[in-house]
């Protein structure tokens, strides 16, 4: 068993790194939630404009999925990633967030009238739900990497050998999705054409928009550091702490 330095890091260099740089992006998820936006995006039509940004929110999400897995195989996994190389993988997980963020933007500018304004701000709400899931996951990845003792400590697990931090971003339905649906079904009530006395009523077919969970909320997108820790750390010699 390899001893280490009671100073040397728990963690390799690149993962330092990685700390930082989602620590950045935590601050500025926080700070572009608290923005406020004059509304001036003149709304037409409300239904539609509801099925067109869930329809945004699900493909920007997915997107987000597919960056922070993209962090395992470049970066947690990579023995070799250079800082650089840790950057521009956190860029483009960025970038991902930042689509999330301008998404929550554009929602906040709506100029809905009327009840319109009741799915504009069910539809913010939504955004915010999501949002802060990933910041609270961004949090967690810059708290673990900074204090993976106290990480292992505040979760229960084994002090010894192996520990598997699991870093797991869940991304869950927000409640707000049902309660857009049952006012996209409302108002695709309303539009709902009558039969006339020579139509029957059998031809007439009604086909409500009805806005879904994205399919992949339920979707676990998970980065695991696998540290190997001694009894050394807390009292003994030490294992070395690597992915």
């Amino acid at each position: 068993m390899q001893q280490n330095h009671p100073d040397a890091p728990l963690l390799p260099h690149r993962l330092s790194v990685l700390g930082e740089a989602m620590r950045a992006v935590a601050q500025h998820v926080w700070t572009a939630l608290d923005d406020k936006l004059v509304p001036t995006i003149p709304v037409p039509d409300m239904l539609a404009t509801v099925a067109r940004i869930l329809a945004m929110l699900d493909a920007q999400i997915q997107l987000v999925s597919v960056r922070t897995n993209d962090l395992m195989p470049e970066v947690i996994a990579n023995q070799t990633a250079s800082d650089l190389a840790v950057y521009r993988a956190v860029g483009r997980f960025e970038a991902s967030v930042r689509e999330l963020l301008a998404g929550y933007h554009q929602v906040l500018s709506l100029a809905a009238f009327g009840d319109g304004v009741i799915a504009r701000n069910l539809l913010a709400n939504a955004y915010r739900h999501t949002l802060n899931e990933i910041h609270d996951w961004l949090c967690e990845v810059v708290f673990t990497i900074a204090d993976p003792l106290a990480a292992i400590q505040r979760r229960g697990l084994p002090s010894s050998g192996h520990v598997e931090l699991p870093l797991t971003l869940t991304l869950t339905p927000a409640p707000e999705l049902d309660e857009l649906a049952k006012w996209v079904a409302q108002h695709s009530a309303r539009r709902t054409p009558r039969p006339s006395p020579r139509t029957p009523a059998a031809s007439v077919t009604t086909r409500p928009a009805q806005p879904k969970s994205p399919g992949f909320w339920d979707t676990l997108t998970t980065a695991i550091l696998l540290c190997g820790i001694s009894n050394a750390l807390f009292g003994s010699d030490a294992d070395d702490c690597d992915v």
